[in-house]
């Protein structure tokens, strides 16, 4: 009976700890869409196909955390680049960030972390992947996973890019700080509980 007081204190505790810690780091992500005008080109060498932005690009579409952002404001997109095509369509390029803005006091980001499908033909090009959006300055919200989309068509392509985080994969980014003291919490119970029983 002592016994499994000791266990049941344990894990009161740790389980008070824990709900203390997930109450405070409770993560806000972002809600929201925004969408860019521009035109660029495409290129393909061997087997990588390029998408070269012809900067800055425009912002045009701005909805939820976006709204704030003035139509007409400008950003530079980093080339994007591939192997494959359709849905086994590699990243082979640096793109965090694939683009950045400050509007307001406030800098806005998008990571391109991967691809999902892709496609680069005479006259059209069409990619979709998947990243990180960041806010971060006078508004802040935590990193969030999100969707992104280019559409071109035409001798020069002229773009619609639509960047979304309130997609099913738009929820925060996990945060490391927290995850890291909740299994630190987790671990300093554990050895209460591996003394308990040890002097029992």
């Amino acid at each position: 009976m002592k016994l499994s007081k000791s266990v049941l204190a344990v894990l009161g505790t740790a389980a008070l700890v824990s709900g203390l810690l997930s109450q405070s780091a409770q993560a806000v992500p972002i809600n929201g869409s925004i969408g860019f005008n521009g035109s660029g080109s495409g290129t393909t060498t061997g087997a990588t196909s390029t998408l070269t932005f012809n900067n800055p690009m425009t912002v045009d579409i701005r909805i939820g955390d976006y709204a704030g952002i003035p139509v007409g404001t400008t950003a530079n997109f980093a080339p994007i680049s591939w192997t494959g095509s359709g849905n086994s369509a590699v990243l082979t390029s640096a793109n965090s960030p694939e683009w950045t803005l400050t509007s307001g006091g406030t800098t806005y980001t998008f990571n391109l972390l991967s691809l999902t499908n892709a496609s680069l033909q005479a006259g059209a090009v069409s990619l979709s992947g998947q990243g990180v959006a960041t806010i971060s300055g006078a508004i802040n919200r935590d990193p969030t996973f999100a969707t992104f989309s280019v559409q071109g068509t035409g001798n020069s392509f002229t773009f619609t890019i639509v960047q979304s985080s309130t997609s099913a994969s738009g929820r925060a980014v996990p945060d490391g700080g927290s995850a890291i003291a909740l299994l630190g919490a987790a671990v300093m119970g554990l050895e209460v509980l591996r003394r308990k029983l040890r002097a029992a």
